[in-house]
Order: C-alpha cells, then structure tokens, then sequence
C-alpha cells in the first residue's frame, strides 16, 4: 500500500506502474479544519482469487474514528493467486478535521487487509 500525489499505470500487456510524489505525511496551508484536494493510494495485490469489493477509509489512529471513505469498487482478482493486480484510488476533497495520525485503512469484502498512517499537521 502506497500513498502518492499521483500515479500511471501501463497498458494492460505491460501494466508498469510509475508513483509519482510518494507521500508520508501532509503539511495543511490553511488552518484546521481543512480540506485536502486530494491523493492517491495504490495497492499491489497478490494471492487472490476471483471478485471483490474493495474501499479505502480514513480514520483517526487515536479512537478510530471515521473520517472519509471512496467508492466501494469490484475488482477481478482472476484465478492464478501468482498474478499482481494493481488496485489504485483517487481521493478527492479529503477532509481532516484536525491534525493527528490518521489510519488509511484497505478493505476488501467488509474485512481490513492493510492499514498505512499518515501523519496530518
């Protein structure tokens, strides 16, 4: 899982994927509350068979509270669980109340598989 200003993936006979900007943390230029014109979270996927829906939620690390989620998306994982599939999300308007950890959290049919924190100040 990897956050990053933006990504490019190839096209489906060579889907290299290039990340661009990779992020750790975001630095707010106005004052809390803000909202955050957006980022990207990437995930690689191996192991996996068949479909599923997937979604990323953001949370407050501290008390897990909920602050923003994307779309719930369907994706095809196949059936060779050696094959990778690229998994990318675009956030948009990203609202964080306040500055803290938060938890970028990936689910994967209402189970969480991966969390990354990033900081917010």
């Amino acid at each position: 899982m990897l956050l990053c200003e933006d990504y490019d993936v190839g096209p489906p006979l060579n889907p290299r994927l290039s990340i661009h900007g990779l992020l750790s943390g975001l630095r707010a230029a106005d004052p809390f509350p803000v909202l955050y014109a957006g980022f990207c979270v990437v995930l690689v996927l191996t192991d996996g068979r068949g479909t599923g829906e997937v979604q990323v939620v953001c949370v407050v690390e501290e008390t897990g509270q909920r602050v923003f989620a994307s779309g719930i998306h369907r994706i095809v994982l196949g059936n060779d669980p050696l094959n990778r599939v690229i998994v990318p999300f675009r956030l948009q308007a990203c609202p964080f109340p306040f500055p803290a950890m938060y938890s970028l959290q990936f689910w994967y049919n209402q189970v969480l598989l991966q969390e990354c924190p990033l900081r917010v100040r």
